[in-house]
């Protein structure tokens, strides 16, 4: 039986993206963030054809760097969710929401799924579940055409504690490594934006996180975050992984290679240096900008 990743690896769409841009272009942020986009296009296209009944409106591919965020220069799917995309990226660069990827990935866990829906949740053994109906907030203060700047206002200015959540959020934090409390904040504040997004909608929403299948930590920690009308199955999860590691296989070869010639090439070794402060939001006179700042955005 034919897979998403086996289709991919065989039509060996990657290699031909990457090869598109290198070594023709720098091998930097904003060519490696374009590959991504390049990539991004063709896995929710494949992905759509390989599980048409799992009605996938979204997929997002991420670096996750020292923990900051890299979301590829652009997003494809339903306008709403990519809306919602980049309203949550503003909140994380604001420190308002905990980004659920730098989780997965700093803590080697496969993924999660966050369910909003009237179904049974999914039972995966080694992905995490969490019903989001369980975040009893009120009145949903979201509105179905709301502006991604009117999500962004209500997000910050609503008050969230902890302790006043379920034993079962208590759980997901733990799972997660979100000890401190202003982290558990931010983690609820994540989780009930998409149930007010999802709620605000009417649409049944299954958000789920997958880490790449090797979840020991590299250079290019990479993920997918998956929205859907349908649960996919842990095997489907599990194939979506496997995606992810190829996606990133060429950026790896390249970046070791690029690593061997340092020893002996000064100017090998400055440009990679560049990289790595380039990919972690610093300029080469020190100078800090947000990843939404250097795409220009």
């Amino acid at each position: 039986m034919s897979t998403l990743s086996a289709s991919l690896k065989q039509s060996r769409v990657f290699a031909a993206e990457f090869d598109s841009l290198f070594p023709a272009h720098p091998f930097d942020k904003a060519n490696i963030l374009l590959y991504i986009a390049g990539c991004h296009k063709l896995v929710l296209d494949a992905a759509r054809h390989f599980y048409p009944h799992r009605h996938l409106q979204f997929v997002n591919p991420v670096f996750v760097i020292d923990g900051a965020i890299y979301p590829p220069t652009e997003l494809h799917g339903d306008p709403g969710i990519v809306k919602l995309a980049a309203a949550n990226l503003q909140l994380i660069q604001q420190k308002v929401v905990l980004p659920i990827s730098a989780s997965l990935t700093a803590n080697g866990l496969r993924g999660v799924c966050l369910a909003l829906t009237e179904g049974s949740l999914p039972e995966y053994t080694d992905h995490l579940v969490f019903d989001l109906t369980l975040l009893h907030t009120g009145a949903t203060p979201l509105q179905k055409q709301a502006t991604g700047g009117q999500i962004v206002d209500v997000m910050t200015r609503l008050e969230i504690k902890a302790d006043g959540l379920p034993p079962q959020f208590a759980e997901l934090a733990g799972k997660l490594g979100v000890i401190f409390e202003a982290d558990k904040e931010k983690l609820a504040k994540t989780l009930v934006l998409y149930k007010f997004f999802f709620e605000a909608t009417g649409l049944p929403a299954f958000i789920t996180y997958v880490n790449r299948m090797h979840t020991q930590r590299t250079f290019f920690d990479s993920l997918f975050t998956l929205v859907s009308d349908a649960p996919f199955t842990e095997a489907e999860l599990n194939d979506f992984a496997t995606v992810v590691d190829d996606m990133s296989q060429p950026l790896e070869d390249y970046y070791r290679k690029s690593g061997d010639r340092q020893n002996n090439d000064k100017k090998a070794a400055m440009i990679q240096r560049e990289l790595l402060n380039s990919l972690r939001g610093v300029t080469a006179t020190g100078a800090t900008n947000s990843p939404q700042q250097k795409r220009g955005k």
